[in-house]
């Protein structure tokens, strides 16, 4: 078991990675935000034996795969988040509708801060919910004073398609990305400043360099998954994203490398880079990469104030073969001036 602490500003932050489902997915919660997959990851959660909450709301998404995953997924969370929570409510929703979905998930967070009558804590899968959801209720949370603590389950994965032949196809979306912000992470802008893009990257290094080629922004770093969850992973990643590095002249001092899965460790690569210049630059964090990555973007933005964070969401989402590789994870950040 790897357990390690840390402290940013005003939060704590503790991660535990496991090789049991109840080393991360339990404890007891006002809310609790699940999402139904065709990633095996999605179910991890109804294995938990410790986990209840006052409220849960599970997101089913429209899109289904052709071998039923997904509706297996949907019945499997349906049954187990109704045993774990006292009131529970199914959204049944387009993936890629963001607004939407945000403002359903905002309207039901606020609810239970009101019904609590103070700040509450919650408990997401961070596996397969859409980043704008689980940054949001993050960013949103914690600027408002909406949260006393959030925790993070999160299995680690297994892609099938992971190899150095993907480096120009799509893997886990379809069609364009366009840019949204997360709530509660919007940064300041100044116009005197110029753009720094921080680019968390991963398998799907064509789109990433095509959204950041449209953007221009007058400078690039990335954040580079190094070690991977699975040999051979930096490889494709690397080969991903080659053209990016090459267009945009990243120099290795801006080439952050963090394990892939280890938020504390994330954290601490971005802060000894010291690439973060805000008399000079404009930084925007682009979440491309894992979801442990585009995590601690997120933290580091809201302890910052300054950054903002944007999430890409695409036309559609691809169907892909995703199982867990049998290491969970617990994020737990809390609000250290939340009394």
């Amino acid at each position: 078991m790897i357990v390690n602490e840390t402290s940013q500003s005003f939060l704590n932050i503790a991660a535990k990675m496991s090789n049991h489902v109840d080393d991360a997915y339990s404890g007891r919660y006002h809310l609790l935000v699940a999402a139904s997959s065709w990633d095996l990851r999605s179910t991890v959660i109804c294995r938990s034996t410790d986990l209840d909450a006052d409220h849960a709301i599970l997101f089913n998404f429209k899109k289904k795969d052709a071998a039923g995953l997904s509706l297996d997924s949907e019945v499997r969370l349906t049954a187990s988040l109704k045993a774990m929570s006292t009131t529970m409510h199914v959204e049944e929703v387009d993936s890629t509708a963001f607004e939407s979905n945000w403002d359903r998930l905002r309207r039901q967070l606020l609810k239970c801060y009101q019904d609590n009558m103070g700040p509450i804590d919650v408990f997401v899968d961070l596996s397969t919910i859409p980043l704008y959801l689980s940054l949001g209720i993050l960013g949103y949370g914690l600027k408002n004073g909406i949260l006393k603590s959030i925790v993070f389950g999160y299995s680690e994965g297994c892609y099938a398609d992971a190899t150095p032949s993907i480096v120009a196809q799509e893997l886990f979306t379809e069609g364009g990305w366009r840019a949204m912000p997360i709530p509660g992470l919007l940064g300041e802008w100044e116009p005197y400043r110029e753009s720094h893009y921080v680019v968390s990257v991963g398998f799907e290094g064509l789109k990433t360099r095509q959204f950041v080629s449209r953007s221009e922004p007058d400078k690039v770093s990335i954040l580079f998954p190094d070690p991977a969850v699975q040999v051979g992973y930096e490889t494709v990643a690397m080969q991903s994203n080659a053209r990016l590095v090459t267009e945009f002249s990243i120099p290795d001092s801006r080439v952050i490398r963090a394990h892939a899965t280890d938020l504390n460790a994330t954290l601490q690569r971005l802060s000894d880079a010291a690439i973060e210049n805000f008399e000079t630059d404009n930084l925007t964090y682009i979440c491309c990469g894992t979801k442990p990555h585009s995590l601690a973007m997120a933290i580091r933005a809201a302890v910052l104030q300054e950054p903002a964070v944007l999430y890409m969401v695409p036309e559609s989402h691809r169907v892909s073969e995703v199982k867990p590789n049998g290491n969970y994870w617990r994020y737990e950040i809390s609000d250290a001036s939340v009394f």
